[in-house]
């Protein structure tokens, strides 16, 4: 027996919130949802679409004949003017803007008034004018609708002569707000023109134009061989800067080696103070060779040596006296360089001023000389413009004309097509509207997905739909193979469920409301147990409505009742069945209050007798929103199975069923669903009857 103050063996309350489930889930749930709606209340949406279709007939059959006068028009937005000119409309916006204007009040009133003009006889009527644009082509289709042939015909022709009327007017408008335009500029352009002409002849007579381009081309080249020289000069200037004395000499005495040096080059390197520097390292040398080869056979005060020794000192004397000269040379040589920079950057200041000033005039004058030839041309263009505009102005007669006259008026049926399509559409979604409607005030359970998005009890098994008079309990070689494989399926899940203290020994299987199939579930899972080998007592707990009796075909004289009365003991009670190792006890007389009899201490003694005979001990019980006694016999059972009717137990209904078992302290191990429709491909056994006759053959 269950104890509530224990921890329940296998808990699966959790929280029952539609933020938990899955979007998809979710979505695929409500598809599932309203297909099984639709397929069940098909004929709702056929009701309302027949029943708008019927109004819409009616509304065509009742209301007054109508003449319809078709003619059309070819209309083009671009006109060739002569010399090039192209007169052309927004090419994004005509064809839209030419059909608004051909509908417009304005084209209908004057239409109207040359209607009673030309036909005082016709009295007039409304009439519906509608325009389109043929496909790719500047054609356009204008319809007249109205109640009489005449006048509806007559009134079109005139809206199409009322349209030229207009498109003329707006055009014969729009040129001469073109030419007093033109006109006014050409005014502004003669003056500009003039004064500049003005401008020009003044600046001439103040300046010599042809002096001015010589000497400033002058000036440039002069500009140009000044800034030569100064780099040339800048170049040598800042070589001397670097150069030391020796380095110097040494450039000297290599140009004058060059092979490329002129004749006079070539004297200066045989004579003057080159030649004199060359011969005196040259004599050192010599002199240096001979002391070091007499220095080993004499003495170093042998005259010979002092000899030599005194010409080495005298040329190198010379060689100092022509470095002080280089040194001389160098520095007068950089001097020289830095004056002659500083009087050619004089003298370029003074041609950059007076060349500024020529290139200033000659480009003031260019100025005056473009901005003259600008005006003069636009001038002309402005002219010939004006003269093309005036010759133009009604060249629109080939552009804007009638193909086809208003063509006699037929009777025909006002919007016949367009009746229907909003019949049609209105029925449909009136239809859709009300099983909405329906969807929204009938929370039944229709499909497993719909279970998952609600609750999170865990699922035990999924029983099949089946006839009432199919229900009897399950044989041991039944021929209804999905409904047997279903309980077999929900014997297994309750057999292997990973209980946290051993698997239940008493279990009581109840619903929220009546006729949801508890006790069919009850009675067949008994029996599939027994067949698996389990000795089984299915206990009709119901004491008000039990009928546990009737299915097994087992005397009720005596019960449950009378054993929670004490009246007998639960042996006398107990019935045998025909399914071997069940045995069934059932409801006995029927008990007005019957929970103070299950709160009592015989339900004590009645499971230790029962838990020594049998392995399992089934309860039926009550439905739980219909009186108190399964929440009362439920904490005292070690495991509550709970049975939803699918499309048929309302989501509501379940949850405050469920809720009344948890704040009970009832173990709830699952849910089995019944009735399910095998048809969808939610059930996981709706192929196991092919399966089944292809194995058998």
């Amino acid at each position: 027996m269950h104890n509530s103050n224990e921890i329940p063996m296998f808990d699966t309350r959790r929280s029952r919130s539609r933020r938990g489930a899955k979007p998809i889930a979710g979505l695929v749930a409500r598809w599932r949802r309203y297909r099984g709606l639709l397929r069940e209340l098909w004929w709702i949406p056929l009701l309302t679409v027949s029943a708008a279709l019927a109004g819409g007939a009616c509304y065509i059959w009742l209301a007054p004949p109508k003449f319809l006068s078709i003619g059309r028009m070819m209309v083009s937005g671009r006109i060739l003017l002569p010399e090039g000119a192209v007169y052309s409309e927004e090419a994004a916006n005509f064809y839209g803007t030419q059909i608004e204007l051909m509908q417009s009040e304005s084209v209908r009133l004057a239409a109207e008034g040359l209607v009673q003009e030309l036909h005082p006889d016709l009295k007039p009527i409304p009439v519906k004018i509608e325009a389109s644009q043929q496909q790719h082509a500047s054609i356009f289709t204008l319809q007249a609708i109205g109640g009489r042939p005449g006048y509806t015909r007559a009134l079109l022709d005139a809206c199409m002569r009322e349209y030229i009327n207009q498109k003329k007017e707006m055009r014969t408008e729009k040129s001469d707000t073109t030419l007093t335009a033109i006109t006014d500029q050409l005014r502004i352009l003669e003056k500009e023109i003039g004064a500049g002409g003005e401008e020009l002849k003044n600046f001439e007579k103040e300046n010599n134009i042809d002096f001015l381009q010589k000497e400033g081309n002058s000036a440039g080249d002069y500009l140009n061989t000044i800034d030569n020289k100064l780099a040339a000069l800048n170049t040598e200037y800042q070589l001397l800067t670097r150069l030391t004395t020796d380095q110097n000499i040494d450039r000297q005495l290599a140009a004058a080696a060059a092979p490329s040096s002129s004749d006079l080059d070539s004297v200066s390197a045989d004579f003057g103070p080159q030649a004199d520097y060359l011969k005196a390292r040259q004599q050192i040398e010599l002199l240096g060779a001979k002391l070091a080869d007499f220095s080993r056979s004499l003495r170093p005060k042998h005259p010979f040596i002092v000899k030599l020794k005194n010409d080495m000192a005298l040329q190198e004397e010379l060689i100092s006296i022509y470095r002080e000269q280089s040194r001389t040379q160098l520095a007068a040589r950089r001097e020289s360089c830095r004056l002659q920079m500083e009087n050619l950057q004089t003298e370029r200041k003074e041609w950059s001023v007076k060349a500024l000033d020529l290139s200033w005039r000659t480009a003031e004058y260019g100025n005056l000389k473009s901005k003259l030839d600008r005006s003069q041309a636009l001038y002309d263009h402005l002219l010939s413009t004006m003269q093309s505009v005036g010759i133009n102005k009604s060249i629109d007669q080939d552009v804007v004309s009638i193909l086809e006259k208003a063509s006699p008026a037929k009777p025909v049926k006002a919007g016949l097509a367009r009746v229907i399509g909003i019949a049609l559409v209105a029925g449909l979604i009136l239809g859709i509207a009300i099983l909405y409607v329906i969807d929204q005030l009938d929370d039944r359970l229709m499909t497993t997905g719909e279970y998952h998005v609600e609750f999170t009890e865990r699922i035990l098994g999924n029983i099949p739909a089946e006839p009432a008079a199919l229900q009897a309990p399950i044989g041991q070689d039944d021929s209804r193979n999905v409904f047997a494989e279903a309980f077999s399926n929900l014997r297994s899940s309750l057999l292997y469920l990973p209980y946290k203290e051993g698997a239940p020994r008493s279990l009581l299987i109840t619903s929220a409301a009546p006729n949801e199939g508890k006790s069919t579930v009850a009675s067949n899972l008994a029996c599939m147990l027994a067949f698996g080998g389990s000795s089984v007592l299915l206990i009709d707990g119901d004491l008000r409505c039990g009928r546990l009796h009737g299915t097994f075909d087992i005397p009720n004289e005596r019960g449950f009742s009378e054993v929670l009365t004490r009246e007998i003991h639960w042996t006398e009670a107990a019935r045998a069945t025909r399914v071997e190792q069940l045995t069934v006890m059932p409801r006995g007389k029927p008990l007005l209050q019957p929970g103070k009899h299950l709160l009592g201490s015989v339900m004590d003694d009645l499971f230790e007798e029962i838990y020594n005979t049998f392995e399992l001990v089934l309860f039926d019980s009550c439905p739980i929103l219909a009186a108190d006694d399964t929440t009362t016999l439920a904490p005292r059972l070690d495991a509550t199975l709970f049975v939803i009717r699918m499309a048929a137990t309302t989501t509501r209904a379940a949850q405050n069923a469920l809720k009344l078992l948890y704040d009970r302290q009832a173990n709830v191990i699952g849910v089995v669903l019944n009735a399910v429709d095998t048809r969808g491909g939610e059930y996981g056994y709706c192929q196991y009857a092919d399966y089944y006759q292809t194995r058998k053959a």
